[in-house]
C-alpha cells in the first residue's frame, strides 16, 4: 500500500497513512522522507488538514492522524488555527464532538479532539499516549 510519492493506500489519505505510520513507528522503521512531503501537500489553510493532496475534505481523524505525525516528525502544521477552527466546529453545544462539523459527539471525535489541541500544544499528554 506504500506510495511512491508518500503516504500510503490505494489512492493515499492520512488515514491510511497514519496507520502505516504507526505500524512502522512499531517496527521500528525509520520515517521515509518522501511521507513527510506526502504529509505537507495534505495540509490546508481553509481546513488545516485535508484527507488527501487532492482531496477537498477532512474529519477529526484525519486531522488526528495528520497531527500526530507531525508530532512525531517535530514539525509544526503550517495552518494551526484552521486546524483548531475545524475541531471547534465539530463541538456541537451539548459537549463532545463529533468527526465532523454538525455529527453526532462521540467518544471517539471527542478523543481525536482532545489529542490534536494535546498535539499541537506539545501537551505531555500526547507522549504519554503514544510513545511519541
Amino acid at each position: 500500500m506504500e506510495a511512491a510519492a508518500g503516504g500510503f493506500g490505494s489512492h493515499p489519505n492520512l488515514i491510511d497513512s497514519g496507520n502505516a505510520w504507526a505500524l512502522q513507528r512499531l517496527l521500528g522503521q525509520p520515517h521515509r522522507p518522501r511521507d513527510q512531503i506526502f504529509l505537507h501537500a495534505c495540509e490546508d489553510a481553509t481546513l488545516g488538514l485535508r484527507l488527501s493532496p487532492d482531496g477537498a475534505s477532512t474529519r477529526l481523524e484525519v486531522i488526528f492522524w495528520g497531527v500526530l505525525q507531525m508530532v512525531r516528525l517535530h514539525i509544526a502544521p503550517l495552518y494551526p488555527q484552521a486546524i483548531m477552527a475545524y475541531v471547534r466546529a465539530c463541538q456541537p453545544v451539548n459537549g463532545g464532538f463529533g468527526r465532523s462539523a454538525g455529527a453526532i459527539a462521540t467518544l471517539e471525535g471527542t478523543f481525536h479532539a482532545v489529542m490534536i489541541a494535546a498535539g499541537l500544544s506539545r501537551n505531555p499528554l500526547l507522549q504519554t499516549l503514544t510513545g511519541a
